[in-house]
């Protein structure tokens, strides 16, 4: 099991890690673009506090994640006119 300190998403988004370029962030989550994107676009909504599983995330931070996820849907749609946008929960 990856612990805290040893997890890549948990340091960029505390910002022990150089992200890419961070798009938006608050008490619960950090965007950034991925610095090896599939596609232009391509980024991350990472919750600031270490969770092992989907399941496990508190309340406060799947709302976070929800509404980041919808405003930065219309933030990629509006700057690079993709085809369509897909989010991935990992």
């Amino acid at each position: 099991m990856t612990k805290k300190n040893e997890c890549l998403g948990c340091k960029i988004a505390q910002g022990l890690d150089p992200p890419g370029h961070i798009i938006y962030e608050n008490e619960y989550i950090c965007c950034t673009l991925d610095i090896a994107p599939f596609n232009e676009g391509h980024l991350l909504i990472l919750p600031k506090q270490h969770f092992h599983d989907f399941d496990e995330i508190d309340i406060d931070t799947q709302i976070e994640i929800n509404k980041a996820t919808v405003n930065m849907m219309k933030l990629i749609k509006k700057v690079f006119k993709p085809d369509g946008v897909t989010t991935l929960f990992i």
